[in-house]
């Protein structure tokens, strides 16, 4: 848009349109110099008309692209803008786009560097810089407003971006905290035994079980698989096998008694004999 005689306005906006055809050019040809009808075609545009010309205007006057002798290249300050990696280099090319916009750059420095806001009656301000009748400036004012605001945000986004960047690479300070040692505890030395301390007697190992007792048989758990008790002498290596059945534990059942009355009886007798081979043994 034309503004006065003074001042021309890009038709369209920095981001995002006018970086998006910048960075098609820039990833397909970098920075060299391409005949403008190859960047039409990459554009989507069979020619070199109208709408591709009206693209490359608002390129140029961001100054991301540059127009010589038919042919077009991504400049310095385009590179920079469509950087991603690098957010001080795109704060920087976002910045100097807007700045190569001449009523940007004046209403930059008059309002946005000392922190000010377009006035709600900006036709007024409008008509003094661009030297335009007052209901001119009021029919051109919303849209100038609307387009500088428009890319004023983008700025400030992208500086907060470089911020954001700044402070995630900025090495941070480790605080370490000390953990006091707890004090070491001295060692004492092995002590000796006192002679004069009577010793202790030392025990026996415990005895082994006369191989001449009788033992009582050991009847292990059942076995539910083969349905037998297996009563197993731990001394004797004595084996007894009973099935399983009713019958079969009531004859068992008294074997055991009588085995255990049997036994009794034998070691009666043979206390008895001891007890006369005592006395025989005294008169002598």
């Amino acid at each position: 848009m034309q503004v006065g005689k003074s001042y021309s306005v890009p038709d369209e906006r920095l981001y995002p349109k006018v970086l998006d055809w910048t960075k098609q050019i820039y990833d397909e040809f970098s920075t060299s110099d391409t005949d403008s009808l190859s960047v039409a075609q990459l554009l989507g545009h069979t020619s070199i008309g109208g709408a591709f010309n009206a693209k490359v205007a608002s390129m140029s006057a961001y100054g991301v692209v540059e127009r010589r002798l038919g042919r077009i290249r991504v400049t310095e300050i385009g590179r920079k803008a469509i950087l991603s990696e690098d957010g001080k280099e795109k704060a920087d090319g976002v910045k100097s786009a807007l700045l190569k916009v001449a009523l940007w750059k004046r209403l930059y420095n008059h309002y946005t560097a000392k922190g000010a806001e377009l006035p709600a009656d900006f036709w007024a301000d409008l008509a003094k810089i661009a030297d335009i009748p007052g209901e001119d400036a009021k029919s051109k004012a919303e849209w100038v407003v609307k387009a500088f605001n428009s890319d004023i945000a983008y700025l400030r986004s992208t500086e907060k971006e470089k911020e954001m960047l700044g402070s995630s690479q900025r090495p941070q300070k480790k605080v370490t905290q000390s953990v006091p040692k707890a004090p070491s505890r001295p060692i004492s030395p092995p002590s000796e035994p006192d002679p004069k301390a009577p010793s202790r007697p030392i025990s026996p190992p415990p005895s082994e079980p006369d191989p001449k007792a009788p033992s009582r048989p050991i009847s292990p758990p059942p076995s539910e698989s083969s349905g037998q008790i297996i009563f197993l002498s731990p001394f004797d290596q004595i084996e007894l096998t009973v099935p399983r059945r009713a019958r079969h534990m009531a004859m068992l059942k008294k074997f055991i008694e009588n085995a255990l009355d049997v036994i009794d009886e034998e070691l009666t007798a043979e206390g008895s004999m001891a007890a006369e081979r005592n006395k025989s043994a005294e008169k002598r």
